[in-house]
Order: C-alpha cells, then structure tokens, then sequence
C-alpha cells in the first residue's frame, strides 16, 4: 500500500539541500492518500509564502499493510453503552502501547464519570475506514502532552476535514506541558 508524507522545512538557501542550523526536517503523515497529503501540503505552503528559504515536498512510500489501532469510547447516556452516536474515534495509533496510552490518559481523564467509557480497536491498515462506531463531529477538542504524538494528531484532523478552531491552550501537569486544540468540520 501506498502511503504519504509531507517532509521539509525551513533551509539555508533556495537550493533546499541543507536546512538551516538548529532546524530539524518537519514530517507530517503517514496519509492514505495524496490529496490528504495535498491539504496539509498546501497548508504548510500558504504559512511559509512569504519565507523563500522554507520548501515542503509529499513524497510517498510503498508500505505493508500493517495493523492500527484505535481508541473508541466516549460518554455515553447511561450504563448501557448503547448510544453509539456519541462514540468518538481516536487514532489511528501504529502500535497497540501507543493506543494504550491515549487510552489511558481518557480513562483517566473521565474516571469520575460512570457513563464514559473507551476501548481499544485493531483494523487493517489502508482500509480507508474508521472503525464503525465513529462519526465525524461537527466540533472536537484534541489534549495531550505537547510533543509530535499530538502534533501528528493535529496534522491528520486537519488532513481528515478538520480546520483549527481559535488558538491552542497550553497548561503544565507539573512534568510536561500539556496543549488542547479545537478543531471544526470544514463546511463546504
């Protein structure tokens, strides 16, 4: 399967050959397709337009179907669990300790809430779906500790039909900062 990112960043000259010191390669992705990798492309273009020495490229990947794995859950109306509709998606995660983490901190987030309640999926990755209880919210908020987890999170929200709704809200737990960032389905 195919699978793309969007790589670069900000360079010494118009070359692109040597980034420039201190910069460290941007990478967004892994997407499924190219016009996912098309919109964060295009976004990251249009914030760098006017700083010629700042080059991003998509390039792609021949990769093997691998398994992702999913945080499935939410707040439901009762104990029953049964409202599906007000089940949100959280992923896709490359490994299963990796989905146990968000999984986690979720669990841990709502763990005075007797109605919340999350688990964690496996699919085949490239299938081009969500698991089946997900719905595109209209409205979303994405928390976590401010790290490339998160930004990567970020990323594929945007590439998904998200767009950034006000600015991020940063706080500490006393280890590490923690970011929050809204984020709404792009009306067309």
């Amino acid at each position: 399967m195919k699978r793309y990112w969007v790589k670069g960043g900000n360079y010494t000259d118009t070359s692109f050959t040597t980034l420039a010191p201190g910069e460290l390669e941007q990478q967004f992705g892994p997407f499924d397709s190219y016009e996912a990798a098309q919109k964060v492309w295009q976004g990251l273009a249009w914030q760098t337009v006017d700083d010629c020495q700042s080059y991003f490229t998509i390039q792609s990947v021949e990769q093997p179907d691998e398994p992702e794995f999913w945080v499935v859950g939410g707040i439901y109306e009762s104990t029953s669990f049964d409202h599906s509709e007000t089940e949100q998606s959280y992923g896709p995660f490359d490994s299963y300790e990796a989905a146990k983490k968000e999984w986690q901190r979720l669990a841990w987030e709502t763990v005075d809430d007797a109605n919340a309640r999350f688990r964690i999926e496996e699919k085949q990755a490239g299938s081009g779906e969500e698991p089946e209880a997900s719905t595109k919210l209209a409205y979303r908020v994405l928390t976590g500790p401010d790290d490339r987890n998160f930004c990567e999170r970020v990323s594929a929200a945007l590439a998904d039909g998200y767009v950034l709704h006000g600015a991020p809200s940063l706080t500490t737990n006393g280890d590490q900062v923690i970011v929050a960032q809204a984020l709404v389905l792009k009306q067309d």
